[in-house]
């Protein structure tokens, strides 16, 4: 991948969201981000110095029904102010004299005037931003409507009642202006009665509302550019100490010493349905309007401020996050995690920071920019895989269509041949020796030829070669002979007969036994294997029986044994056939009475085990040999299951090749030839799976270890190439690199090569070695250091420094074109004269990868 595509890509995802940062939109982010810290933290702790005072429906019921004769207000005045509170607040809007009553009026009145803190609202008519010059951008509030003058005279603080007209209640506005001064609202006026901050020592800014108190600073109020105080929410109504209104007049009249009241503040408002007005907060979708001056109130008193920070750090967590990917984006792996561990630090910060601080740290942007920065890194590395991918098939194919011409001309040369011998034949009747020859020789040069594009061709796999049975490892084609098998598995999973698996080594009995325990009604419980033959008796009986502390040399603790361990599962046993007659009595027993005794122990113990049994050898020649007893045979002979051997099952390598491929490489663009499918579909596989499992295992190293993603016949193991290729013959880069690699590369290495393989031109040695070296520093994904010792075959530092002084010397001579190249100019690029037509197209990806890095200034 390009590092200066990486870096542009991923500066783009950083001024993008950079900008969003400065759009309205990140208004909407930053309450989504609150509300999601303030839901995660809960019901907070409310100060215990507030008590909401609710007037019900209840309540109302008791007190004669709706308006309440204002006498009640009076008498809890009185009795309230007796109980030592400091602040009593109504949030009652009393714009009307009581007609009736004028007495209860005089009454309310007169205890207004006691030295007890009292607040009630007012409330403005007209809400709205002020459009002029002189007052900025605080709310105007116009038409104002007072309690009635002799309530209005005597209280201690008027404070307006609006709340604004946001739709879900995050922030009030707790300053507004009426004639172009400051006015406060409800809640805050009740904090500077409960605090005894005279109205003059406050002061109002741009950005705060600072409240002193004998000349010093008591409590900075943080507003926003309208006046509002962004609300730290108390959470549900039952976090707030509260009482109903009823209530409170009994306690008070009756038990009054039963409630501390005194220093309190003491809010009354009314919360029956259909007279309060309700909002929604991030809490609830129905909170009494009226408790949000309360909330103002007590964050004001607690100086529980969230503080939102500006844009900038939103941008410096996306810029350090882009440095960050930059940094470990070549290796994907190694950055999503990273990325993964440092975001969910990161959110635990953001959580203990609000927690105790009530500081919102930015989460959406710096989260949508790693999201956005991680998928458009694996969008990049996808399509670079795709583009490499693509070159080393253009190479593949290049080299196919050279093979190719070379077949079609050997044809064409042997079809000469032969024409020529029919002539002879006519002619004289008989055909000369050495004319013979040449057409044999020519017939194992069609053949070999056939076998090198059979060995460039990539084996395409069939769905139906890649099929697997749920539950198991067990690979197979819809051909397979183990499609009937697998179905009359499935047919004896749900039942506990005992099963025999017959198979030579390697032919998948364990695989099969799980096969039948996983499909079974005790997959939920263990399944246990044994190898029989692995274990002499006394070792066996013991691990299948247990043993007791003592009961031989060695058992120093008592011990469980597998019969124990299986209770309820499978127990699966291993090459039954390598056991003694002794052992085999035993073993009988435990099978017909499920019942069996530790070493050393008396003690008879009962288990439920399903056996599975299994063995390469031929059961029944054991059975005529008396090596193995003919009753314990019918007891495990439940169901016999025979395993076909892997050249019984051909039409199984290509899947079985792909599994394990992906097995050992863990990567999807590794394939293998049709030539290595035809040399292991002639090999008899004495090990079955399990030794094809280590052929693939063997290739797939070699053709990592070379940086190629095709298996070719090359890779595998001696003993498969002698019992399949019909010629000894090597190609000559082969050739040239083995005696190259002989002769360690030394300053007559070209030389002696030359006339070691017929004499040839040292020119064409040198071109060759030049073809090999760029080859193998394209496969190696352009790593000198790597292509040299490949190339070098030795570990020795000073063979692989003559090799890497060869390699960059070559490199060196790839001068860059000096304008801008079609596909067909690079085709006939003068660096390319000499060289090997196979080796063009490593050529010109190395000098486009030059040509890249040239104007790569990351």
């Amino acid at each position: 991948m390009k590092p200066k595509q990486n870096t542009i890509l991923l500066f783009l995802i950083f001024i993008i969201c950079s900008f969003l940062t400065i759009t309205p939109l990140n208004k909407s982010v930053k309450n989504a981000a609150t509300d999601m810290l303030v839901k995660t933290r809960g019901d907070q702790h409310v100060n215990p110095n507030l008590l909401f005072v609710y007037i019900g429906q209840e309540d109302i019921q008791a007190l004669n029904g709706w308006p309440i004769t204002r006498d009640y207000y009076a008498y809890i005045t009185h009795i309230l102010k007796t109980s030592g509170v400091r602040v009593i607040a109504f949030d009652l809007l009393f714009d009307t004299p009581d007609k009736r009553y004028p007495e209860y009026d005089a009454d309310f009145a007169e205890f207004l005037q006691s030295d007890v803190n009292i607040a009630l609202p007012m409330v403005y008519s007209d809400f709205q931003l002020s459009d002029t010059d002189t007052t900025g951008e605080f709310i105007q509030g116009q038409n104002p409507r007072y309690p009635v003058a002799e309530f209005k005279n005597h209280a201690d603080a008027l404070g307006f009642s609006n709340l604004g007209d946001e739709t879900i209640v995050r922030s009030v506005p707790v300053t507004a202006l009426f004639e172009n001064k400051p006015v406060f609202s409800f809640g805050l006026e009740l904090a500077r009665l409960y605090l005894s901050v005279p109205e003059e020592q406050i002061n109002v800014t741009k950005k705060s509302i600072l409240m002193n108190r004998d000349g010093q600073e008591l409590i900075k109020v943080p507003i926003d550019k309208h006046g509002q105080l962004c609300l730290y929410h108390l959470g549900n109504i039952s976090s707030v100490n509260s009482i109903g209104f009823v209530d409170l007049l009994t306690t008070l009249q009756n038990n009054p010493d039963s409630l501390n009241l005194s220093d309190k503040l003491v809010y009354i408002a009314v919360t029956s349905p259909g007279l309060a007005p309700l909002k929604v907060t991030p809490f609830s979708s129905a909170f009494p309007a009226s408790l949000l001056h309360l909330t103002v109130a007590e964050n004001i008193i607690g100086k529980k401020f969230i503080k939102h920070l500006s844009v900038w750090p939103d941008i410096l967590i996306c810029f350090l996050i882009f440095i960050g990917v930059v940094f470990f984006s070549r290796d994907y792996k190694r950055t999503i995690i990273t990325a993964g561990v440092f975001f969910i630090i990161y959110l635990i910060l953001v959580y203990l920071l609000f927690r105790t601080m009530l500081v919102v740290l930015p989460v959406f942007w710096p989260l949508t920019s790693l999201v956005l920065s991680l998928a458009a890194i694996g969008l990049l590395k996808i399509r670079q895989r795709q583009k490499k991918d693509m070159a080393r098939k253009n190479i593949l194919r290049g080299r196919i269509t050279e093979k190719e011409k070379e077949l079609f001309f050997a044809q064409q040369k042997y079809d000469e041949i032969f024409n020529q011998l029919n002539a002879e034949k006519l002619e004289k009747q008989t055909i000369s020796e050495k004319a013979q020859q040449q057409l044999e020789q020519k017939q194992k040069d069609i053949l070999l030829l056939k076998n090198q594009l059979d060995d460039l061709y990539v084996y395409e796999t069939t769905k139906s070669e890649s099929e697997k049975v749920v539950n198991s490892e067990i690979v197979h084609t819809d051909k397979s002979p183990l499609v009937h098998i697998l179905n009359m598995i499935k047919k004896i999973s749900a039942d506990d007969i005992p099963v025999l698996i017959l198979g030579e080594t390697g032919s998948g009995k364990e695989l099969v036994a799980r096969c039948i325990h996983q499909n079974s009604h005790r997959n939920d419980k263990q399944f246990i294997a044994v190898n029989c033959g692995a274990l002499s008796e006394t070792l066996l009986e013991s691990e299948l029986f247990g043993h007791e502390k003592g009961s031989f040399t060695g058992a120093q603790a008592q011990r469980r044994g597998r019969f124990e361990l299986a209770d309820g599962g499978t127990l699966f046993l291993d090459e039954v056939t390598e056991t003694s007659s002794a052992f085999q009595a035993k073993l009988l027993r435990v099978l017909q009475e499920g019942t069996f005794e530790r070493l050393g122990s008396e003690k008879t113990l009962k288990v439920d085990v399903r056996i599975i049994a299994a063995t390469g050898r031929n059961i029944q020649d054991e059975i005529a040999a008396e090596r193995f007893r003919m009753d314990l045979y019918y007891r495990l002979n439940g169901f016999p299951v025979q395993l076909p051997p892997l050249r019984d099952r051909k039409m199984d390598i290509p899947a079985l090749v792909e599994h394990f491929l992906f097995k050992y490489t863990n990567d999807k663009s590794f394939s293998f030839s049709e030539q290595i499918i035809k040399q292991l579909s002639a090999y008899s596989f004495p090990g079955n799976v399990r030794e094809l499992e280590n052929i693939v295992r063997h290739a797939a190293l070699l053709a990592k270890s070379e940086g190629r993603h095709l298996l070719q016949s090359r890779d595998l193991p001696q003993d498969i190439l002698k019992n399949h290729t019909p010629t000894g013959y090597v190609e000559l880069e082969d050739q040239i690199l083995e005696s190259l690699r002989t002769l360690e590369f030394s300053h007559s290495a070209i030389s002696k090569t030359a006339k070691a393989l017929g004499n040839r031109d040292r020119g064409t040695i040198t071109e060759y070695f030049k073809g090999i070296c760029f080859k193998y520093y394209y496969e190696n994904d352009f790593d000198q250091d790597k292509a040299a010792r490949i190339i070098a075959g030795s570990a020795e530092t000073q063979i692989v420094q003559k090799v890497t002084s060869k390699l960059k010397e070559y490199l060196k001579n790839l001068s860059l074109p000096s304008r801008e190249l079609s596909e067909t100019d690079f085709q006939n690029l003068p660096q390319l004269k000499g060289l090997p037509q196979k080796y063009h197209e490593y050529a010109i990806e190395i000098i486009k990868y030059f040509l890249n890095k040239e104007n790569d200034d990351f």
